[in-house]
């Protein structure tokens, strides 16, 4: 409905944004209602991530807002103009500063939500990426309050199942939270979540979506994608209960780890196998298993392992025989690390990456000098 013009403060000569309504809408009572709605909105929700209002005017009866002006680019430009990383760790440096630019607005959300206002219109361009790295979450001109309106707006290709369902009463932070999913969903694949999906399907579809790379990835991260899966779930209830929990699971993203898929296992699972061929080792998030080896023909227990521990290492560095079984004791999720993941963890930090790949082909070394050696009864 609005328009953005750069001007100049001239009681203090300081350069703003002036941001007035199109002149198709100047006649609208709730469009004008609206619009003022947003400067008494955004002037309450003093934040870094939110652009500051100076003032709320009037010129000939046509009201107008006075802000910051942001020199910088929507991050619907940013990712548009980013080009193709050439090497898995310039793609891994890309893909955190866009993460780390979402937790910017999770800030500013959970500032929001504190004070009962929801934006409910979370998408590319309204979010405003300065020249030296300011993150702005903009046009709150649809926010949702303590007070809601007697209809709700927004981007179909954004909105969220209670919003385009039009059930005021379910609008809440998880409302956002969709949003948010919607911003890391379509930095994955370059695609709007709602996009080339009926509204019925949007509404009430309870299937996972399916993540194909953007034109920017290669591959993608399986902890990105489920947690975009997770925001992005029609029933409110599945959905991170808040926008910091949804930070959260970003946060631990860029700890390590986000390339590792994720495997649940129930009781009595043999997750590997003594003897057979194996390329991946696993790390124990939750749960308990036994580890299990044949001596003199019959299985024994050797082994108890918990949370953190680690098993079939040895796998991921030579492809060799599994030498004992692992079975959950209970239920067990665990990560998977395969070779091409751990390349892709190693990728976020080269000097580590340095010193592990330098262990691993020592390792490899030894044990293919070991596999040359003749056993004990060889001659």
């Amino acid at each position: 409905m609005g328009r953005v013009d750069a001007a100049i403060d001239p009681l203090i000569g300081r350069q703003v944004a002036l941001k007035s309504l199109r002149r198709e809408f100047l006649e609208d009572e709730r469009a004008i209602a609206s619009f003022i709605e947003e400067a008494r909105v955004t002037g309450q929700l003093e934040h870094p991530n939110v652009v500051p209002i100076y003032d709320l005017g009037e010129s000939a009866d046509d009201p107008f807002i006075v802000m910051r002006l942001v020199r910088g680019r929507s991050l619907t430009q940013l990712i548009a103009e980013s080009e193709a990383p050439a090497t898995s760790t310039a793609a891994n440096e890309l893909l955190r500063r866009l993460v780390q630019i979402i937790l910017r607005l999770c800030d500013a959300l959970s500032f929001a939500h504190g004070r009962r206002v929801f934006h409910c219109d979370v998408k590319p361009d309204n979010v405003m990426v300065g020249e030296h790295g300011e993150v702005y979450l903009m046009d709150w001109g649809i926010a949702s309050t303590a007070h809601p309106r007697d209809s709700i707006a927004g981007t179909v290709g954004y909105m969220a199942p209670e919003q385009l369902l039009g059930h005021h009463q379910d609008i809440d932070a998880r409302t956002d939270v969709f949003g948010l999913g919607g911003l890391l969903y379509e930095i994955l694949t370059g695609r709007a979540p709602n996009a080339g999906r009926r509204m019925v399907d949007v509404a009430f579809a309870s299937s996972t979506r399916t993540f194909s790379p953007g034109r920017l990835w290669k591959q993608l991260p399986p902890e990105l994608c489920r947690i975009a899966n997770r925001a992005l779930t029609p029933e409110r209830e599945e959905r991170h209960p808040t926008v910091a929990a949804f930070a959260a699971d970003l946060e631990q993203f860029l700890k390590g780890g986000g390339w590792f898929d994720t495997l649940a296992c129930t009781d009595g699972t043999t997750i590997v196998t003594e003897g057979e061929p194996g390329h991946t080792a696993y790390i124990i998030q939750e749960g308990r298993c036994e580890v299990w080896k044949s001596l003199h023909g019959e299985p024994r227990l050797i082994r108890e392992l918990g949370p953190g521990d680690v098993f079939g290492e040895t796998a991921v560095f030579t492809g060799g025989l599994r030498t004992a079984s692992v079975v959950a004791k209970g239920d067990v999720t665990l990560k998977v690390v395969t070779g091409d993941a751990l390349n892709q963890e190693l990728d976020q930090n080269p000097m580590l990456a340095a010193f592990v790949r330098s262990l691993a082909e020592l390792f490899k070394d030894v044990d293919r000098k070991l596999s040359l050696r003749p056993g004990p009864f060889e001659p």
